[in-house]
C-alpha cells in the first residue's frame, strides 16, 4: 500500500511539473494519427502545506452600553387585602355514649415481715458539772514570760515537782 502511495505520488508531481495532463480515450499515447481520438488537457491544482491548526481570526461586533440615569415613577402603594381564616361549623353526627366497665389493674401492696425500727425520740445530753481544776496528765504552763525574767507555775501535774523551777524550755 505505501508502495502504492509513493509511485502515485511521484506521477503526480511529475504532471505538475509542467502543469497540464494529457488524457486520451482509446489506443496508446503515441497514436496520433488517429482523427477519431481527441486529446484533452486538464489543469492539476499544486498541493501546498497549510499550517495545523489554521489560524482563524474572528471579528465579533460587541455593543458597549454608555450609562445614563433613569428615572422611573413609583406607584402609589395599594394596600392588599391578606386572607384571613374564619371559622366554619360543620355538623358530624356523635355515636351515643355507652358506659362500659373496663377492668384497670389495681395495684395492691403485699406484706414482707421483717423487723420496722420504729423512731425514738432523741435524748438530749444532761448537764454535767465538772469541778474545776481538773488534774490532767500533761504540765499546764500558766504566767510568767520566758525572756523577761518572771517566773511561771506548771499546773495541773501529779509528777515530778521539781520542774517548775527555773528558766528552762524543758518540761520533763
Amino acid at each position: 500500500m505505501k508502495l502504492f502511495l509513493a509511485l502515485c505520488l511521484s506521477a503526480v508531481a511529475l504532471a505538475t511539473e509542467t502543469g497540464t495532463l494529457r488524457v486520451k480515450r482509446g489506443g496508446s499515447k503515441y497514436d496520433f494519427h488517429v482523427p477519431h481520438v481527441q486529446t484533452i488537457i486538464k489543469k492539476v491544482p499544486v498541493p501546498y502545506a497549510v499550517p495545523k491548526p489554521y489560524p482563524v481570526v474572528k471579528h465579533v461586533p460587541v455593543t458597549i452600553k454608555v450609562p445614563y440615569p433613569v428615572h422611573v415613577p413609583k406607584p402609589y402603594p395599594v394596600h392588599v387585602a391578606k386572607p384571613v381564616p374564619f371559622p366554619v361549623e360543620k355538623r358530624v353526627p356523635v355515636p351515643y355514649p355507652v358506659d362500659r366497665p373496663v377492668p384497670v389493674p389495681v395495684k395492691v401492696g403485699v406484706h414482707i415481715p421483717y423487723p420496722v425500727k420504729v423512731p425514738v425520740s432523741v435524748p438530749k445530753p444532761y448537764p454535767i458539772s465538772i469541778p474545776y481544776p481538773v488534774k490532767v496528765p500533761y504540765p499546764v504552763v500558766v504566767g510568767g514570760g520566758h525572756e523577761g525574767g518572771e517566773s511561771y507555775k506548771v499546773i495541773g501535774f501529779s509528777g515530778n515537782h521539781d520542774i517548775g523551777h527555773g528558766h528552762g524550755h524543758k518540761f520533763w
